[in-house]
């Protein structure tokens, strides 16, 4: 229905008998489900065509509702919809039809502008002071609404199996690479394996660590460098299954971080692969799995700053010298809604001689457009697998890369509905790669994976800062913490690499750390139960799996629980964090005998 749909088109151009026609065909098809929309936007032709519809209801016996489409939340949102759909359809503010090519007969025509601002969310109030003369077709919408589905989204579709039984599959294969690599398995690898594997099983996760399993497997076969990041190095299973290359037991890392047993959580499994092999990766799962079964996450482009001037300063009409000259001046991390504030802030347009009062229109469109979707690409890791055909859940788009399509979502939706995995890159792989091809020149049988960390001569270069070339340890920040703190094994190496490493913004106190490692500073614990817990870090939190251990430990928090407090600390910064959260926080800890 409205008046885009075929019906009212048809009425419009004042073809009553086709549209008659047209209106029993849907009631024959449709039989008890078919509704007919009156819509009241305000347009020339809409008197005659809702009488024509209502018309038609009565004699057919349809019934009619209110309704319409909604383009923009306020009828004041109206002018920047208006100039996204100029910009969108390639014409400009005086045209009313755009240059972008109409679609072939059969599929969706390319939307036109709208004559007026009434296309907008309306109250409820709104509503029935628009149908005020006729309520029972408000009463009919609300009929429509109870009989749609709570959630227009299918069931949540399962993990393809990966075998009959992959629960024994699981744990044979686990405990053959556990010997492989201890040779007689200690007790307290033994044990932590049947812990992390009775919780893997219980939850229905065995097939997501067999398919990764094989996937490296697969890789290690072609010769491709690989491991993994992230909380799945928190997984002692992940390293027998060759998926890691970290002991998680003999480093003590903590699994419920990866995987809480009260299955609040999802196995996040990261592995980065070499830059030039990642998409033969993703091909392997493609073949595996079929490529029904396989897709692409989403990833949104979304207007910023300079497409805003040059797409939208051209449906405006402005003249491209000018929109080039300011583009030219705009720093990428300029957004839309921050362009006015920009030439009071930055020199480089505070003193262009531009004339700001040309660009108030654009400005003001701007600020609404800022961060709002602008076309969907694939993303560069995600991939979804599915036990039922991913088209069947939700759209996909065709890609370029052969054989798998893009799911129609962005990382955050697809990973609250599919299981996604992430399939990285590390350009170090790619480097360690060309070192060994020109090592294997002179050593045919050499491997970067047999080196060993344990020799003192490893870690010399960076109580040096001899790292120019070494991957994610290059800068000179990590070069004069590398010197300060005097790193002699993995552990040391990995407090530089965390209290760097970007997205910590200096939340770890790491001068305090090299201080107290040396002996300049005492680190004093005011329990010992902080000492087992933070005493390895020299009392500085440092890893993420520390927060949740604090919170477990303190507060009594399942580990689900203490995940989801962490994740949201991390994202709004301590200066933010709310405060009836952080009373909850220290009022637990009371409670608890703290």
């Amino acid at each position: 229905g409205g008046h885009g749909g075929a019906l009212n088109r048809l009425l419009a151009a004042k073809r009553y008998e086709e549209a008659d026609r047209f209106a029993r065909f849907l009631q024959e098809r449709f039989d008890g489900r078919l509704y007919l929309e009156i819509e009241r936007t305000f347009l020339p032709w809409e008197i005659s065509v809702n009488s024509r519809l209502l018309e038609i209801s009565s004699r057919l016996g349809v019934p009619a509702v209110a309704g319409g489409p909604i383009q923009h939340v306020a009828p004041e949102d109206f002018v920047a919809q208006d100039a996204l759909l100029c910009a969108e359809t390639l014409c400009t503010v005086e045209e009313l039809v755009g240059r972008k090519p109409q679609r072939p007969d059969g599929a969706p025509s390319v939307p036109i502008r709208s004559l007026n601002a009434e296309r907008y969310f309306r109250t409820g109030d709104a509503w029935r002071a628009l149908f005020a003369d006729a309520p029972e077709l408000l009463e009919q919408t609300l009929e429509v609404a109870e009989r749609c589905a709570e959630s227009p989204l299918p069931p949540r579709p399962g993990f393809p199996r990966f075998c009959e039984e992959p629960e024994a599959l699981l744990r044979e294969v686990v405990f053959r690479g556990a010997r492989e690599r201890y040779g007689e398995i200690p007790f307290e690898v033994k044990s932590r394996l049947n812990l992390e594997l009775s919780t893997i099983c219980h939850l229905g996760f065995a097939s997501h660590f067999l398919a990764f399993w094989e996937a490296c497997n697969w890789a290690r076969s072609e010769g491709i460098l690989f491991s993994a990041r992230g909380s799945a190095v928190d997984s002692a299973v992940a390293w027998c299954l060759g998926i890691s290359r970290i002991d998680a037991a003999r480093h003590n890392l903590h699994f419920d971080r990866f995987l809480p047993p009260d299955g609040s959580k999802r196995p996040d499994i990261d592995v980065d692969f070499e830059a030039a092999r990642r998409e033969d990766v993703r091909q392997f799962f493609a073949r595996r799995y079929g490529k029904e079964h396989t897709a692409t996450v989403g990833a949104y482009a979304t207007w910023q700053g300079r497409g805003i001037v040059r797409e939208i300063g051209k449906a405006l009409m402005i003249p491209q010298p000018a929109l080039d000259c300011l583009a030219k001046r705009l720093h990428g991390s300029v957004t839309g809604a921050r362009l006015r504030s920009a030439f009071q802030a930055r020199p480089e347009l505070r003193d262009s001689g531009i004339p700001v009062e040309r660009f108030e229109l654009l400005f003001e469109i701007a600020s609404t457009l800022d961060g709002l979707p602008r076309h969907l690409g694939a993303h560069s890791s995600g991939v979804v697998l599915s036990d039922v055909p991913v088209c069947d859940v939700v759209p996909v788009l065709d890609s370029a890369r052969e054989d798998v399509p893009i799911l129609q979502w962005d990382k955050y939706s697809a990973k609250h509905f599919f299981d996604k995995l992430d399939v990285l890159c590390l350009r170090g792989h790619d480097v360690l790669k060309g070192t060994q091809v020109r090592v294997r020149e002179s050593a045919p049988e050499f491997s970067v994976l047999d080196l060993t960390m344990e020799e003192d001569s490893v870690w010399e270069p960076f109580r040096k800062g001899e790292l120019i070339g070494v991957p994610q340890s290059a800068s000179p920040a990590m070069r004069q913490a590398h010197v300060r703190l005097g790193t002699s094994n993995l552990h040391e190496a990995s407090l530089i690499q965390a209290g760097i490493r970007p997205g910590v913004g200096g939340a770890v106190k790491l001068n305090a750390l090299i201080r107290r490692k040396r002996g300049l500073e005492p680190c004093r614990f005011d329990h010992p139960l902080l000492e087992t817990i933070l005493g390895s870090t020299y009392g500085v939190v440092v890893f993420q799996e520390q927060v949740d251990q604090l919170l477990e430990t303190f507060c009594g928090y399942t580990p689900g629980e203490a995940e989801e407090i962490r994740d949201e600390l991390q994202r709004r910064r301590a200066e933010e964090w709310d405060e009836a959260m952080r009373t909850e926080v220290l009022s637990r800890a009371i409670q608890n005998g703290f």
